[in-house]
């Protein structure tokens, strides 16, 4: 049976994939654990803000940019793989305070509260060239067109330059609270929040065909961006096990409804070489949305500075985050094929993390 207990409010956000729920989401936790005494508890009224500060690393397993195709298959011609690790941070102010009230949300919560609202970030910049000859193959016009070589031969490419930037933004508003179950040491922090996420993509590349052939195609420069916007609610809790009154081991779950809509905005300049020199623009606008998910699993331990309420406390985790969306880009590859657009996949991502709560006052 569950009865009143402790207040724990650890750092936590998930720097957010498995692949795709797309760090809707966000990473999750409580930054402060208060003891409850060990025989008859009594109320304790307090109130006080607090700030985590957090870093650590995320494993992002983007979807892959494929570019053009392989003489005349539908095998691409050179295929990006964007995934990368990289540094991420967050940051938290929250607001602790014990709910004298009894009513549905101390039956759900308990009476040991915390508002808390939560910023995820990480910008990564990935480059790759190929500066000689790695195929014969087609490129194709974006808006299904058709190649930009007459008579769709295979033709050498050269000059691979490849840039893709990825940034993300993740906002939640949690209310979170704390249980303990009859076992003193086994301690059960349920939360639940509103979610906003942002992740934006650029890539940028141009190739160019050998030179000196009437009727070969030079250069091509595209650039794409892809805006996705995910909106939804998140459920979840920690499951902790007292190692120590003030060393705490734990489990993190959450899970997260989202609506994600994307955008894309593509543009192709493209020169060509017949008779005469031609130069060949084009320009792509979509929109893609889909109800989706996104799951988060972590483990980690706890630590607080002193036995105070208001104590410091580190925290350290590594998880799991399962993207049920991330945004592909599928550009024209075969005769027949309409323009470029995108597709949904999911995505498993990794994250390590480290952070500090500090109460003020």
């Amino acid at each position: 049976m569950l009865k009143k207990s402790i207040l724990v409010v650890t750092a936590g956000a998930v720097f957010i994939g498995m692949s795709s729920i797309g760090y809707a989401a966000s990473f999750a936790g409580w930054d402060k654990m208060i003891m409850p005494p060990s025989t008859k508890q009594h109320v304790v009224n307090y109130r006080y803000p607090y700030v985590r500060i957090g870093a650590g690393v995320y494993d992002f397993n983007s979807s892959k940019i494929e570019i053009g195709t392989l003489n005349s298959t539908t095998a691409p011609l050179a295929r990006i793989d964007n995934s990368k690790i990289t540094p991420f941070y967050n940051l938290a102010v929250g607001y602790a305070f014990y709910n004298q009230n009894n009513s549905w949300v101390t039956r759900v919560f308990g009476h040991d509260n915390a508002v808390e609202l939560q910023l995820d970030y990480f910008n990564v910049t990935q480059k790759q060239r190929k500066p000689n000859n790695f195929g014969n193959g087609l490129v194709w016009f974006i808006d299904g067109s058709g190649t930009m070589v007459p008579g769709g031969l295979g033709t050498p490419v050269r000059d691979l330059n490849f840039t893709a930037k990825r940034r993300y933004i993740n906002g939640g508003l949690y209310y979170r609270g704390s249980w303990i179950t009859s076992n003193p040491r086994i301690v059960f922090l349920p939360r639940t929040g509103l979610i906003l996420t942002n992740l934006n993509e650029k890539y940028d590349y141009t190739v160019q065909y050998g030179t000196g052939v009437p009727g070969i195609f030079r250069t091509d420069r595209e650039n794409y961006k892809v805006n996705t916007n995910y909106y939804g609610i998140a459920a979840g809790g920690r499951l902790g096990y007292k190692v120590k009154p003030r060393m705490l081991v734990f489990g993190d779950l959450e899970g997260q409804l989202l609506y994600a809509r994307s955008k894309l905005d593509v543009y192709q300049n493209a020169f060509v070489e017949f008779v005469a020199s031609n130069i060949f623009t084009r320009q792509i606008n979509r929109t893609h949305s889909k109800l989706t998910y996104r799951a988060i699993l972590a483990a980690g331990g706890q630590y607080k500075i002193n036995d105070k309420i208001t104590s410091p406390s580190v925290e350290a985790k590594i998880g799991l985050d399962r993207w049920g969306y991330d945004p592909k880009v599928v550009p024209p590859n075969h005769a027949g094929s309409g323009p470029v657009y995108l597709m949904g996949e999911q995505k498993l991502n990794y994250f390590a993390n480290i952070g500090v709560t500090v109460p003020i006052g």
